[in-house]
């Protein structure tokens, strides 16, 4: 009964992190947009004021640093391979088995 509570409560997580993700997906175009904006020194001061009133209505909890690593198949947190979406330890299993074109297991 603990296990089943402990994995639905990483199952929770990773849903949270996913919609984290797809939020910012979602309003990511608009976000740099509006940073530039508010940062540059050639637009008008009216056009900055009106772009950082844009930028606080924007959700605070999508922002890029707000984001967490997540391996893809575990759910591991820590030692994520951002070019697998996984953590070391399962991308060494999946490189070892040949899944990853290009990449060899370490000779022992």
């Amino acid at each position: 009964m603990i296990k089943n509570r402990i994995f639905n409560l990483q199952k929770r997580k990773l849903l949270k992190e996913y919609v984290i993700r797809q939020q910012f997906c979602k309003i990511s175009d608009d976000y740099f947009l509006l940073k530039i904006i508010s940062k540059s020194k050639l637009v008008s001061k009216q056009t900055k004021a009106l772009a950082i009133f844009y930028l606080s209505f924007l959700c605070s909890n999508t922002s890029k640093t707000r984001q967490k690593n997540v391996c893809l198949r575990g759910g591991y947190k820590r030692s994520v391979i951002n070019k697998f979406g996984m953590n070391r330890c399962f991308a060494r299993d999946y490189v070892g088995l040949g899944f990853f074109p290009g990449y060899s297991p370490a000779k022992r």
